[in-house]
């Protein structure tokens, strides 16, 4: 059994189609990878665009006198910095359930290929996290 002689043209073969379905793989990821960043990077500015438009609306219909109370520097700060870090969390927000569902199914895959003693590993993993 451990000394037979192996067939080399069909290991050959087998390590070609391997070696296809990684490359094929790593594109069909990166490919992936870029439609997922430039859907959440989309949704961010469509939130700071809309974000902006509430507060100009808002400037808009208060009066003189409530506007007065208001200096043109915290207006401009709204608009400049707590805007712009509601444009980054659709990514936060995005990347973290796209791991949540990378992990789900890597834990179920590792438990049945590799066995419970993975398991410890992968908790540990996620601890650290």
């Amino acid at each position: 059994m451990l000394m037979e002689p192996e067939k080399h043209g069909n290991n050959i073969l087998r390590g070609c189609m391997l070696a296809t379905a990684t490359a094929v793989n790593a594109l069909v990821g990166s490919i992936g990878m870029q439609h997922y960043n430039y859907a959440a990077e989309l949704l961010g500015i469509r939130l700071s665009t809309a974000v902006k438009g509430l507060v100009y609306q808002k400037i808009l219909l208060l009066s003189k006198s409530s506007l007065s109370k208001f200096s043109a520097g915290h207006v401009i700060d709204l608009m400049s910095n707590d805007v712009q870090r509601m444009e980054a969390a659709p990514r936060c927000i995005l990347t973290m359930d796209s791991a949540i569902l990378q992990i789900v199914p890597s834990t179920f895959i590792i438990a049945y290929l590799i066995g419970w003693q993975a398991l410890m590993g992968e908790i540990f993993l996620c601890l650290l996290l």
